[in-house]
């Protein structure tokens, strides 16, 4: 049975900073978080280094010029 004291627990507005608290205790987490972390990680480079080789556009749709402009770099096949 659901009671009143539970309810207000649930819906109480401390409930996000609670759920955010307690994430890396969570089961789910435990087995997958190395996975999401590795896939992440690849993700966050493959961004940062096309933003640094290909140049990046911004929030107004201006093609900003990359930080690396070597030859090596579009030799190897970069940006990825």
């Amino acid at each position: 049975v659901y009671t009143h004291d539970q309810w207000v627990k649930h819906r109480s507005p401390d409930r996000f900073a609670n759920n955010l608290g307690t994430l890396v205790q969570s089961g789910i987490y435990k087995q997958v978080g190395k996975e999401v972390f590795l896939t992440v990680s690849v993700a966050v480079s493959v961004c940062v280094w096309n933003a640094l080789v290909g140049g990046a556009e911004d929030f107004s749709g201006v093609m900003q010029e990359p930080f690396i402009n070597e030859g090596w770099a579009i030799k190897a096949g970069l940006p990825l």
